[in-house]
């Protein structure tokens, strides 16, 4: 096996015909004049071969939705491995990526959410769990050890009424015992008495009763448990008779106060790109676009049957119908549609645009509502198959922060799930450097929990593979960043740089990588970490080739290889090459 990458005959652009070798599994830096060659070598000869040749090793099939390089014009190159480019374009066009998708932290996050988070009522902010039967058995067996204990099942919370059917529902099972707003009666006493029945009711049946040191076995507490849980829909409440204490116990997410029920905690239930945890109003963009009445109607000098509403000249063909509809619901609220719109007051133009809600109008012999000129283009918008329609329309639309979400991409129910007391999204808008520190914090709070041995395992691995690709992030000098932050809003330096940290996170070996000037923007301080990081990277078997201005960088390096002596037609040959201490 070659220790080289061997170039011959390179003429791509202004080289002139050049050979060069390139250690591999070393760190070198081409260096030279902007414009010399150093891109053309790098990234124009080694890496268009490298990706040229990978495409060939695929089926005709695979190559068809490929776009095919063309062969560099290059006499020979041996030694080549796969080729991984790592440059200053921007990683992502797509709206929805972001720095925590695009790393993939942000997916494990939403595993340890999924498995360690706390979720709490949307409404009374009280913690809710779910258990299975084991753990709730468990759970009681040990109760029972230190006081007598009722079994209840929770059938009625915070309901008016006398609640008879419930009642006799029970007494028919041949339940004897019930709690009646706190007060533990017998049913039949309770089915005699008089009740409020404008007042709001608690009602839960005994199921049983345990003494204190009774000796239950595990197996006969999960039959009883059974019960209790089939009647009370998968809830069970633990009575606690020396302090009055009261436990409930959920095999499903219900808060014990209102009987909200949350979904079980899924790690989809975490992600803006899935309908299970999207906020439905924004589908997880944490922005919504909206019409603009300035836009809409641009020029209040003219009438409504003049054209005034604009977006109708261009994508309605007629709007006679429209204005059919605008003239009856002029009528019946004293306005024109031949008078100049800046004659009209202001409440007369927020009709015009937002409608009168569900009054009727009749048009053509029916009964049709008036949503507003916003209303219909909105509709129109949301409706249409047309490209064109859909493209037009949004040219009189402004980008405005989700209302539902404020922003945040998620539906209610996840934004109340919480790990050491911060939901997901409070995470994400923390600075890399500040977020590393909370997660060594999770540590020791998942160390203390009551989870099972797995669960910790699961959590534990979790945590740390988070913090190691944050720890990468951060050592090639974006400790500054949070992970809510859009790809598409990253600049050249910070992609390349996120891309290189990810790399890191792969443990590849065997690759050939080519960074383009990363260290541009840095302080010399995070220099130093990007230089180590680049290191690791080679210390991983792999070869680096960086294209570099920077003197640490070159100093640093294993090889240099110096391209010029001038630019463009005055560069394209390799002045020297080897160690930083040779060309000293």
């Amino acid at each position: 096996m070659s220790d080289f990458i061997s170039v011959r005959g390179a003429r791509v652009h202004n080289l002139k015909n050049i050979d060069v070798d390139i250690p591999k599994g070393k760190f070198t830096v081409v260096t030279g004049l902007s414009g010399s060659g150093k891109s053309s070598i790098a990234f124009d000869t080694i890496y268009a071969e490298g990706q040229r040749r990978y495409m060939e090793s695929l089926s005709s099939y695979a190559r068809q939705f490929l776009e095919l390089q063309d062969k560099p014009d290059v006499d020979e190159i041996t030694g080549l491995s796969p080729t991984i480019a790592i440059d200053q374009k921007t990683a992502s066009t797509n709206p929805r990526s972001t720095v925590g998708t695009v790393t993939e932290i942000y997916d494990s996050m939403r595993v340890l959410y999924a498995r360690a988070g706390q979720a709490h009522c949307p409404e009374c902010h009280i913690p809710v769990t779910e258990q299975t039967a084991e753990q709730i058995a468990d759970s009681l067996l040990k109760v029972i050890e230190e006081s007598d204990v009722f079994l209840l099942a929770p059938m009625v919370r915070g309901q008016k009424g006398e609640h008879k059917m419930v009642l006799t529902a029970a007494d028919q099972s041949g339940y004897k015992s019930a709690r009646y707003d706190g007060l533990l009666m017998d049913i039949d006493e309770l089915m005699a008495m008089r009740k409020d029945k404008k007042k709001l009711h608690d009602i839960d049946i005994v199921i049983a009763r345990f003494s204190e040191g009774q000796d239950v076995t595990r197996e006969s507490m999960l039959e009883t448990l059974k019960v209790a849980l089939d009647l009370g829909n998968g809830m069970v409440t633990m009575m606690r008779d020396d302090t009055g204490e009261d436990k409930l116990y959920s095999q499903a997410l219900v808060c014990p106060e209102c009987s909200r029920s949350l979904p079980s905690l899924q790690p989809n239930m975490f992600s803006f790109n899935s309908p299970h945890g999207a906020c439905p109003d924004c589908t997880g963009l944490g922005v919504k676009l909206v019409l603009e009445p300035d836009l809409v109607i641009p020029n209040k000098r003219l009438t409504l049957a003049e054209g005034a509403v604009k977006p109708w000249s261009r994508i309605a063909g007629n709007s006679t119908a429209y204005l059919k509809l605008l003239e009856v619901v002029g009528k019946k609220h004293k306005f024109d549609i031949h008078t100049p719109l800046n004659k009209f007051s202001a409440s007369k133009l927020r009709l015009i645009l937002n409608g009168t809600d569900q009054e009727e109008y009749v048009v053509g012999g029916k009964k049709i509502v008036f949503p507003g000129v916003v209303g219909m283009l909105d509709t129109k918008y949301r409706e249409t198959d047309s490209d064109y329609v859909r493209k037009e329309l949004e040219t009189y639309m402004r980008s405005m922060r989700c209302p539902e979400c404020d922003g945040k991409r998620l539906r209610a129910e996840s934004l109340v799930v919480k790990v050491a007391g911060k939901h997901i999204h409070e995470l994400v808008q923390i600075p890399l450097d500040e977020l590393m520190v909370f997660f060594d914090g999770v540590a020791s709070d998942v160390a203390n929990s009551d989870l099972s041995e797995i669960e910790h395992k699961v959590i534990e691995s979790v945590r740390k593979e988070v913090a190691r690709r944050l720890e990468n992030l951060i050592n090639v000098g974006l400790s500054y960043l949070t992970l809510d932050r859009s790809a598409v809003t990253l600049s050249g330096g910070e992609s390349q740089r996120v891309r290189l940290a990810t790399q890191l996170g792969t443990g590849l070996s065997g690759v050939i990588y080519i960074l383009d000037e990363p260290s541009i923007g840095l302080h010399q301080r995070d220099n130093d970490k990007l230089i180590d990081t680049i290191k690791t990277l080679r210390d991983g078997e792999n070869t680096v080739i960086v294209v570099e201005h920077d003197l640490a960088m070159m100093r640093a390096a294993d090889h240099i290889i110096d391209v010029g002596p001038g630019a463009g037609v005055y560069g394209g040959e390799i002045i020297a090459q080897g160690t930083a201490e040779d060309l000293a």
